[in-house]
């Protein structure tokens, strides 16, 4: 099997995202899909590693906290 291309990745990353009602730019999307991992494991980690970083420093999901962890 391939690896996902950008449209399915950053289709999975938003539904990742709306299941754990996180609101996010849009913006941040490509610049995740453009950054990691090819894989839906890679996409479930960002989107658990994002969510306890919010909660942890009480800031939003944004490119900025994206930024650190790449």
């Amino acid at each position: 099997m391939d690896a996902p291309d950008d449209a399915l990745l950053g289709a999975l990353l938003l539904k990742l995202f709306q299941d754990r009602q996180i609101a996010i730019d849009d913006r941040l999307i490509p610049y995740l899909v453009a950054r990691m991992e090819r894989s839906a494991d890679a996409a479930q980690g960002i989107v658990a590693r994002l969510d306890r970083l919010s909660l942890e420093l009480k800031r939003p999901v944004n490119r900025r906290l994206a930024a650190g962890l790449f």
